[in-house]
């Protein structure tokens, strides 16, 4: 059985699409109006990881170090950010004698479930190239975010809208040259040129005062 559509529903997005954008309407009213769907069905939470280098340590190292063996010393709880503390939060989670647990880019309000996560392994060594082919070595880090999959950032409900008068229109060429051949005095394809000019066997003579005679 068909799907009936209940017209007081078209009356109310007339109303709303003479007030408002074409996609603001078809995301907001016309899909959930006739269909029920949001954007939001289609949400979903996807976790990212990946391997990097270490690099990211200088950016929770809150400048302590170790008296002994002047080694950096990172401290978990302390708020490392260049930026507004009351916003971002880059600081250590937690440490042990095998890796460092950091974040990077954090809500100061849910540390645990937004920035990204990285780990960093003291006693396990990478050797490596950088894009040049030089050496380079760093200790083993892996990452992980929460910002994956699809969210109201990256996602909504409108069409693809094609203007069909533009459709199959192509640029014609465009050849510009800039060699110029010439032969002594004049261009060698003037004369081809001038026999467009000829209309009568008596203009071989008489036209540009005998200039195709000769």
């Amino acid at each position: 059985m068909d799907n009936i559509v209940d017209p007081l529903k078209i009356i109310l997005l007339h109303k709303v699409l003479k007030n408002n954008n074409m996609n603001e309407c078809l995301n907001k009213y016309f899909l959930p109006i006739l269909t029920g769907i949001t954007a939001s069905d289609y949400y979903d939470s996807g976790v990212v990881t990946g391997k990097t280098d270490d690099s990211k340590l200088m950016y929770v190292f809150a400048g302590q170090y170790d008296p002994v063996t002047s080694r950096p010393i990172y401290t978990p709880g302390i708020n490392t950010t260049l930026f507004d503390s009351n916003v971002v939060y880059d600081g250590v989670l937690s440490v042990d004698s095998n890796k460092i647990v950091y974040v990077i880019g954090a809500d100061p309000t849910n540390i645990n479930n937004t920035g990204i996560k990285y780990t960093t392994f003291k006693n396990i060594i990478v050797d490596d190239q950088d894009s040049n082919g030089a050496p380079l070595t760093y200790r083993k880090t892996i990452f992980e975010t929460n910002n994956g999959g699809r969210n109201q950032f990256n996602t909504m409900l409108s069409p693809l809208i094609k203007q069909e008068e533009y459709l199959g229109v192509v640029f014609t060429p465009e050849v510009e040259s800039d060699v110029f051949i010439n032969r002594g005095i004049t261009d060698i394809f003037e004369r081809h040129a001038i026999l467009s000019e000829i209309k009568t066997t008596q203009d071989i003579d008489t036209n540009r005062g005998g200039f195709i005679r000769t």
